[in-house]
């Protein structure tokens, strides 16, 4: 069967990865002329490193990854409301050959990018080429590209993000913005940060973390930012808008090293399938939600992982599988949808009150944590089981 994905992020090189173990002819087709080191930080938890086992990539990976062994959370003046001592998942074993669950981790996208991209031939990626146009019939999908050439699949794969061109041209269905916005950097030297993973509930809506392991210091920020408002230079906005305890220090620190920034606005689609046809769509293209649980990268590993446990080694029945695809994932979406919606109602909240109230359970080191607990082992089942 031959697999066309349009989109070379972490869902489409693991999807690539996972279905030519199983004998399939791949072949990726990506928008960028080349991979650039700006990004920001994404979460880890015990899905994605299953996942990442089975595609051999999880030593690798852990050696550019900070595994979070405690979460302290901060008020606006930096002082500390709780420090959560995080206990690793208990390992289970089902078979000898399963792997003990790895802790949650923090890793720059880059580097989870980099470890992805290892073992993809050049043969089988297209750089620097949108798609135009997606044309189905019975026997499959026909790509007409911006470079004027057109590709055949049997199953046309969307994993090109939140703002997906297979989407727009197959589900007409265009991102939603949500109203808030996010910035993610690398902090350089000379800024005294605690250890660890520091969550900082900021004012008017706005929530920090930074990671500060030595070979890692990163910050990642999320503030309402109103659909309207033009960010022209996004370290002036953020500069402008920031006041909270470490805060200032930081982005002076930013301004005087150049450093890059990552800035995009948080958005989400929402769409009731995730196939039509012989087209079907993974990761942000197909459920972009807000990235404040940090769910992003491991919900789309996990896509990969079911999409190709649907299509097997034969892809017999493409029509059938992509709709199994759907019906499996759609739980675990929306879970993780709701999950993300209340946390952003409470974190990134400009009213007194609620702040107030978010600022009160932060001190439970119970309600914190424990929600992170119960997400944390039930994320570290193997995927055989729970998907």
């Amino acid at each position: 069967m031959r697999v066309v994905i349009v989109g070379a992020g972490p869902a489409g090189l693991s999807l690539h990865h996972l279905l030519r173990a199983r004998g399939h002819e791949v072949h990726l087709i990506e928008r960028a002329r080349s991979f650039d080191r700006i990004g920001y930080g994404i979460g880890l938890w015990g899905n994605a490193w299953r996942i990442l086992e089975e595609l051999g990539a999880a030593d690798t990976v852990s050696r550019s990854a900070t595994a979070v062994d405690h979460w302290q959370l901060r008020d606006a003046a930096g002082r500390v409301l709780g420090d959560i001592r995080l206990q690793p998942t208990p390992g289970r074993k089902t078979t000898a050959a399963d792997a003990e669950p790895r802790p949650f981790s923090v890793i720059h996208r880059a580097e989870l990018h980099d470890a992805l991209w290892t073992g993809v031939p050049d043969a089988v990626v297209t750089m620097g080429t949108t798609v135009e146009a997606v044309e189905q019939d019975d026997g499959g999908a026909t790509l007409t590209l911006s470079d004027g050439s057109r590709q055949r699949a049997d199953v046309l794969v969307g994993a090109d993000g939140v703002h997906s061109r297979v989407r727009q041209l197959v589900f007409g269905v265009e991102p939603r913005d949500l109203g808030t916005a996010a910035w993610g950097f690398r902090i350089p030297p000379g800024v005294d940060l605690p250890d660890g993973f520091t969550e900082l509930l900021g004012e008017d809506g706005k929530a920090l973390l930074l990671v500060g392991m030595p070979g890692t210091r990163m910050a990642t920020l999320s503030m309402r930012v109103p659909s309207e408002r033009v960010v022209e230079d996004p370290l002036a906005y953020l500069r402008a808008h920031s006041r909270e305890w470490i805060l200032p220090e930081i982005l002076d620190a930013v301004a005087a090293t150049d450093a890059e920034i990552f800035f995009d606005r948080n958005r989400e689609a929402d769409l009731a399938r995730f196939d039509r046809g012989r087209v079907v769509l993974i990761g942000d293209a197909a459920h972009a939600l807000h990235p404040i649980v940090g769910m992003g990268a491991s919900l789309a590993l996990e896509d990969a992982w079911v999409l190709a446990d649907q299509l097997g080694a034969a892809g017999i029945g493409q029509e059938p599988a992509l709709e199994g695809f759907t019906h499996r994932r759609r739980g675990p979406v929306r879970r993780a949808r709701r999950e993300a919606a209340l946390a952003r109602r409470l974190v990134l909240t400009e009213n007194a009150a609620m702040r107030r109230l978010r600022d009160f359970l932060a001190t439970r080191a119970s309600w914190f944590g424990g929600s992170f607990a119960r997400r944390a082992a039930r994320l570290s089942r193997p995927p055989s089981e729970r998907l």
